[in-house]
């Protein structure tokens, strides 16, 4: 062999030893978007002018307020399956304390981070039966009272009270009831109470009032519609990993319990609805008509057209859920992190999709109970936080922002947070790894993009239309039949000029458009609002310098004020590095600016080689050779 080629590129296999890899196989492959073939790299984070308290985990957005919510435990949070206009939605949530509702004007209705105000998710029944009055007659007559909750400007009716019976009413009586629970205050908006009574069948409604007291003077006939909301119970205080089911129905857990609320009905929690597994519930990921039972053991299938008539069935194959916050859909099934690599449910199928990847050998060195994954873009990506003694460091920047010095070595233990990402369109080369530490994702369904947590700020993922982030990718290890010296080297990549203006000048023409309105209105959080679009540089440019900073503006509704502008700063420009081993070791480090071939280091042999680039600019092929015309031949 006289000619290393590398025509395409793929991802990692840790399970694989360097050597063993496929041609194109990586022992690096980080930052990289290889569904091309290619290495290109994935576009910058943009930041949204949004920030949270360090400590958070959770964040979610609300289209009603376009504001950010966010806690700092692990909460649940689902849109409810009831009416909602464009401008007011309503939220379930649980993993804050007691299970919570609020909507898009409560949420932004005081002090202090979002949601600021809420409700108890249940309305709960009266603790007391209350007392009735003695009639004229010889009949016997049952009552109850209910609470009715305004949340939303819809009405909630909780459970009924327990009964009084009087055996001494006649038909045009009128009888006292009182001595009522008191109407609570803290936590609820019970604005009104609602009274039924029954002659030995259901109850029927007899009026609403509010208060502690009222009168009944009502004859049967004139009794109405009958009590609904006999079994709905709040839901229960531990109430956690809340979801949304088809039929407008709500689920949720506690240790290996499964509970529903009623149909379109997300205050009420039937206890009787209830159901229990094998194995204390970890996480429920809905699909379909019902949704996959995470455990500590076996998973289950759960489903029901009703929240009444639902049962669950237990798969076969042990594969218990290690990580709540790892568990997420691809729309066909269930994915999450088990204690041999990620686990995918799909009907009745349990499989292990990193069975090719890794061993438990390799899997065993991830923190995976602090894991957690979305399903974004046919990309399942993984967060983790590991100490790692082979952390890769090469030329530039650290991938996604920040910097890093290049040592030129391999770096001493790190404790860093990653990501892996497993991408379901390339079949033969699936992951990949990223170096962005994010610590909670969210996607908004009405646009499909995808925020993550980072630090205190939240960023748009994949989103700056103008600079591309900091790839790195480590070939295979090429094991020769004899030792021989590779003189030459050359990349294809992207260099051109006019491929560059070609590639942005689409997105300069849409940034310059979205920033037209959002910079005057001071939505960047910046002091830039009366500055027109691209007047100045903003957070660095791959097209041109940072000139001087001007004087900054005020800040429209929801922004900073202006203060005085900073000198430019360096721009993201493209670049392109490569760095040779021979016996592990480097050889060569250096740019690469074009793609004429590249002179190597001689006067030595190796019989082991391997090649790193590192940079944000699209490479489609790698050729090394003994000589220079030999790199014309492959």
């Amino acid at each position: 062999m006289s000619i290393i080629a590398l025509n395409s590129f793929s991802g990692i296999a840790p399970r694989t030893d360097p050597a063993f890899l496929p041609q194109n196989g990586a022992q690096v492959a980080q930052d990289v978007r290889l569904h091309a073939g290619a290495i290109r790299a994935w576009r910058g984070s943009r930041s949204i002018g949004v920030t949270v308290p360090a400590t958070t985990q959770s964040i979610f957005y609300d289209q009603g307020s376009e504001r950010w919510f966010s806690w700092d435990t692990d909460v649940d949070c689902v849109l409810g399956p009831v009416a909602d206009d464009d401008d007011k939605r309503r939220y379930y949530y649980t993993g804050d304390g007691t299970p919570k509702k609020t909507d898009s004007a409560m949420a932004i209705a005081g002090t202090g981070r979002y949601p600021q105000t809420y409700y108890e998710l249940g309305v709960p029944a009266p603790a007391a039966a209350a007392t009735a009055s003695a009639g004229t007659g010889t009949m016997t007559r049952v009552w109850v009272y209910t609470n009715v909750s305004l949340f939303s400007g819809i009405e909630e009716e909780g459970a009924p009270s327990p009964p009084v019976t009087i055996a001494t009413w006649a038909s045009g009586d009128t009888i006292t009831i009182d001595a009522m629970s008191d109407v609570p205050t803290t936590g609820y908006n019970v604005t009104k109470r609602r009274l039924y009574r029954s002659n030995g069948g259901a109850y029927q409604f007899v009026k609403e009032f509010t208060g502690t007291s009222t009168t009944d003077g009502i004859t049967d006939e004139q009794l109405a519609e009958e009590i609904t909301s006999t079994n709905f119970d709040v839901p229960p205080v531990g109430l956690k990993g809340l979801v949304s089911l088809a039929n407008g129905i709500l689920a949720g857990f506690i240790g290996n319990s499964l509970y529903f609320s009623a149909a379109y009905q997300p205050h009420a929690w039937p206890s009787d609805y209830a159901l229990t597994v094998a194995d204390k519930i970890v996480a429920l990921v809905p699909i379909a008509q019902g949704m996959y039972v995470l455990t500590t053991g076996k998973p289950y299938y759960c489903s029901g057209m009703t929240p009444d008539s639902m049962s669950t069935e237990q798969m076969s194959k042990n594969v218990p859920c290690l990580s709540k916050r790892s568990a997420s859909t691809d729309g066909v099934g269930a994915i999450y992190v088990t204690y041999n690599g990620i686990a995918h449910l799909s009907g009745a199928t349990a499989s292990n999709t990193t069975r090719s990847l890794f061993t438990q050998e390799e899997w065993i060195k991830y923190d995976t109970n602090g894991m957690h994954g979305i399903f974004y873009d046919e990309r399942y990506t993984l967060w983790y936080t590991r100490v790692e003694t082979d952390y890769f460091v090469m030329d530039g920047a650290f991938t996604m922002g920040g910097s890093m010095a290049m040592d030129g070595s391999i770096s001493d233990a790190v404790t860093v947070t990653s990501g892996l990402v497993m991408d379901t369109t390339l079949p033969e080369a699936p992951m990949t790894t990223i170096r962005i530490p994010a610590t909670a994702a969210h996607i908004i369904t009405s646009t499909g993009k995808l925020y993550l947590l980072w630090d205190d700020k939240i960023v748009e993922f994949d989103a700056d239309l103008i600079s591309r982030s900091q790839y790195e990718w480590k070939s295979k290890l090429f094991v020769l039949p004899r030792p021989m010296n590779f003189t030459a080297v050359q990349v294809l990549a992207d260099h051109d000029p006019e491929i560059i203006a070609l590639e942005t000048v689409a997105d300069n023409m849409i940034t310059q458009t979205d920033n037209a309105s959002k910079w005057a209105e001071g939505a960047y959080s910046s002091g830039w609002g009366i500055c027109l679009a691209n007047e100045f540089e903003w957070n660095g440019s791959s097209l041109t310098g940072g000139g001087t900073g001007g004087t900054g503006g005020t800040g429209g509704t929801g922004g900073t004020g202006g203060g005085t502008g900073g000198t430019g700063g360096t721009p993201r420009t493209r670049f392109l590095a490569i760095r040779i081993y021979a016996d592990q070791s480097i050889v060569f480090q250096g740019a690469v600016n074009d793609n004429k071939p590249i002179r190597l280091p001689s006067g030595f042999r190796s019989d082991t080689w391997e090649i790193a680039i590192s940079g944000n600019i699209p490479v489609r092929r790698i050729v090394m050779a003994t000589t220079v015309p030999e790199l014309a031949q492959a």
